[in-house]
């Protein structure tokens, strides 16, 4: 969980702090910084981040690599989940949406592991 620097583009222009972050490459970690594209980025909306969240971090972090985005939005109470397409894999971008009673199929754990949200739900303040 954030705080966690990821210097996303691996320079010093891309610093930025996601609230979840998910890296199975243990490589990119240099200190206490991410060098790199994590597997997975979780943002929680704010009233004051909805605009930069679902639209300037969303191209942001496609274009670094990054493999699975998910939006948690408090207010509608659902989780929108953003698989970007590897250029490799040949398939198309995928975007779902959940509810906070769901559990969340992971795609970087192609789909064998799931989080149940509920569970998450029920356990913090921010989403009641």
């Amino acid at each position: 969980p954030s705080p966690l620097d990821v210097q996303l583009d691996k320079d010093d222009t891309t610093m930025i702090q996601p609230d979840v972050v998910l890296v199975c490459d243990h490589q990119l970690f240099h200190g206490s910084v991410i060098f790199g594209a994590p597997e997975l980025l979780i943002e929680v909306l704010s009233k004051s981040s909805v605009r930069k969240d679902t639209t300037v971090k969303l191209r942001k972090y496609k274009r670094a690599g990054v493999k699975e985005y998910w939006i948690v939005d408090p207010f509608e109470k659902k989780v929108y989940v953003y698989r970007f397409a590897s250029t490799e894999s040949g398939r198309a971008d995928e975007i779902s949406f959940y509810n906070f009673d769901d559990r969340i199929p992971v795609g970087v754990w192609d789909d064998k592991e799931s989080i149940d949200f509920a569970y998450i739900r029920d356990k913090v303040a921010l989403f009641e």
